[in-house]
């Protein structure tokens, strides 16, 4: 990996991002992740949703003596989460929470037949999460038996962090690399728990960032009702699972609300 040591411009959970200087990236795969994982992505990325909301093209696959992953277009311009940080009280929450919400719904007009069953993958994550008992794995599982089955696209980590906002003004949603197939609620779940978070952000102050926090879920989440109305129980059953789901990669700092949000 010695050539692009001097071109890392972000590290994440599954990949680094490696900047060619020619307007491409490269996604790089760490060691612990197979190939399914990236070609499962390449998939993704490359499907019809993705290429509505403006997900980057994928121009190369690689793997050879610089790692495994892909060669991707570089999206020019800000993502939502890193405008808001710089315009600081400047940023416009809720008409940013809005915009979201609007992407979200239309993904959610996609048919995604093509992509995984949500109920599929969630019951396999609890059955192999470490950070759940028998007793609490059952009582996820009935809640998730509960729920209908829907048949749209989700992407699934839908936040201001992946969605870019261009230098001509674009809006372009990136991270399709755990899309499924189920209830638009899941997707909208999702989403709920990331606002829900309290843990710290390196270079924020917290409190600043709770409070940032607590407008993006109140002007997203009204946005949502707004275009597609909300079933709250159905709602507060996904957050339950995805709360369950989630404990394995989320911040210490989020496990006792998340276990409490789990019961309810």
């Amino acid at each position: 990996m010695e050539i692009f040591e001097q071109k890392l411009i972000a590290k994440g959970g599954t990949a680094d991002i490696y900047d060619l200087g020619n307007g491409t990236i490269f996604k790089c795969f760490h060691d612990d992740k197979n190939d399914y994982c990236i070609e499962s992505e390449i998939q993704c990325t490359s499907s019809k949703v993705a290429i509505a909301l403006g997900a980057p093209q994928i121009l190369e696959r690689v793997n050879d003596e610089r790692g495994r992953g892909f060669i991707m277009e570089n999206i020019r311009g800000q993502t939502m989460l890193e405008k808001m940080f710089v315009q600081g009280a400047d940023f416009d929450i809720k008409e940013n929470a809005q915009i979201m919400a609007q992407l979200q719904y239309k993904i959610s007009k996609f048919d995604g037949k093509e992509f995984p069953s949500g109920h599929d993958v969630m019951k396999e994550r609890i059955l192999q999460s470490s950070f759940l008992d028998d007793a609490e794995k059952n009582y996820v599982l009935k809640i998730l038996d509960s729920l209908p089955q829907g048949t749209s696209v989700c992407h699934s980590d839908l936040h201001p962090a992946n969605i870019i906002i261009t230098e001509s003004g674009e809006y372009r949603v990136i991270d399709w690399c755990d899309t499924m197939c189920d209830s638009p609620l899941l997707d909208v779940a999702r989403t709920l728990l990331i606002y829900k978070s309290v843990a710290p952000m390196p270079g924020t102050n917290l409190e600043d960032l709770n409070k940032s926090r607590v407008a993006w879920y109140y002007f997203y989440k009204s946005a949502w009702e707004n275009l597609a109305g909300t079933s709250e129980d159905e709602l507060n059953k996904w957050l339950a699972v995805l709360a369950a789901v989630k404990l394995a990669e989320s911040d210490s700092a989020d496990h006792q609300w998340m276990k409490e949000l789990m019961k309810n």
